[in-house]
């Protein structure tokens, strides 16, 4: 799947959490099935694919040390496929 797409995916994901705790003032557990049911029906994914993506991006998003551009994303992601082919 393009880089893009799943940054797009993420941070749908990340929004919509953020939406979601102010809402209701504090993380609960349910917020979780919705986030993904979301973005797998937004994105005509499963939720286990949504919920791979997302982790997969904040991995990323980790090992750049809060550098999130999309371009320094974009090389984190080819760094990875490199690694894992």
């Amino acid at each position: 799947m393009d880089y893009h797409k799943q940054i797009e995916i993420h941070q749908y994901c990340d929004e919509m959490w953020q939406r979601l705790i102010d809402e209701k003032g504090l993380y609960t557990d349910d917020i979780d099935d919705v986030v993904l049911n979301s973005a797998a029906e937004k994105f005509n994914l499963t939720t286990n694919e949504v919920e791979t993506i997302f982790h997969r991006i904040d991995r990323f998003m980790v090992a750049l040390s809060g550098d999130f551009t999309a371009e320094n994303i974009r090389k984190a992601i080819e760094k990875y496929k490199e690694e894992n082919e």
